[in-house]
């Protein structure tokens, strides 16, 4: 059987990368995992093609009272280390989050999104 082919896997990669992606998770082509370590991925997400999706990443569900929404992510979208999508978003395609980002609105197509607590609190002045 495939599937228990497929079970098997995955537990595999659960394993040994302290990763959460569900079994009955269904992907579309062509998304990646390159540096999987770390990823969650909440089981009624949606993650459209020629999405990567890098290290250490959550893409999870926010209840709201009795009902719980997951977020949309539309094709060639780029997630990089570190970055939160919860709750009903959608990210638009081709978009990229920025490493450590947290992402609680709808980001359009083709925007970049970076974390805009970026701040500098030490500086070697040598000149």
């Amino acid at each position: 059987c495939s599937h228990m082919f497929i079970s098997k896997k995955l537990n595999f990669i659960r394993q040994f990368t302290a990763s959460e992606i569900p079994f009955s998770m269904i992907f579309r082509k062509d998304v990646r995992f390159p540096h999987a370590v770390g990823v969650v991925v909440a089981e009624s997400a949606k993650i459209g093609s020629g999405v990567c999706v890098w290290s250490n990443v959550t893409i999870g569900g926010k209840e709201n009272g009795k009902e719980t929404f997951y977020p949309v992510i539309e094709d060639d979208v780029q997630i990089m280390t570190g970055a939160k999508i919860i709750g009903n978003v959608r990210i638009g395609k081709g978009a990229v989050i920025g490493a450590g980002a947290l992402i609680l609105k709808d980001v359009p197509a083709g925007a970049v999104v970076v974390s805009k607590n970026e701040q500098i609190i030490l500086t070697n002045n040598l000149k």
